[in-house]
């Protein structure tokens, strides 16, 4: 049995308070984790990227309140 296995048997057996408990603990462990500067890195030259097809007209930007407009149409909120 895996470990992730086993941790999800253990999750279910403890009580709505506990789990509650747990997924707090767990999110603010989780948080703590910090940015990785790989991660960051690859981000930094996709912005760019996007950020110089706009300037240069390859693509057109989108309002975002469209956007927004055009999901809660689709979705219905």
């Amino acid at each position: 049995m895996s470990t992730v296995v086993e941790i999800e048997a253990a999750f279910e057996k403890l009580s709505s308070r506990e789990q509650e408990e747990f997924a707090l603990w767990y999110e603010e462990r989780l948080t703590k984790v910090g940015p990785v500067p790989e991660i960051d890195q690859v981000w930094t030259v996709e912005i760019q990227r996007r950020l110089d097809e706009i300037r240069s007209g390859k693509v057109q930007a989108i309002p975002g309140e469209q956007v927004l407009a055009d999901l809660r149409r689709r979705y219905g909120r």
